[in-house]
């Protein structure tokens, strides 16, 4: 069916793209993690970890303390980040 194909084409990234398909979500938080690894140089910090909650476990966070979604862009419910002075993870 044409209408079906057209319309899986619209809602399935193509990744062959050049420059690469980002959705309108996307965050470029490079600079963050960045100046965050500048940071932990001179204080000999090797890694640094970046919880996806508050102080107060609270199941929904205010905005001020979203810290994880402020240094990766990531905006999802549950998560933890692990900085290194030279890469990130997520779990």
């Amino acid at each position: 069916n044409l209408f079906n194909a057209v319309a899986y084409e619209r809602t399935e990234r193509n990744c062959s793209l050049m420059p690469p398909y980002l959705p309108s979500t996307a965050v470029n938080t490079t600079l963050q993690l960045q100046e965050l690894r500048e940071r932990m140089l001179p204080l000999k910090i090797s890694a640094y970890i970046i919880p996806g909650t508050d102080a107060h476990l609270s199941e929904y966070i205010a905005p001020r303390d979203a810290r994880m979604a402020f240094m990766t862009g990531f905006t999802g419910s549950a998560g933890t980040i692990l900085s290194s002075s030279s890469s990130s993870s997520s779990s």
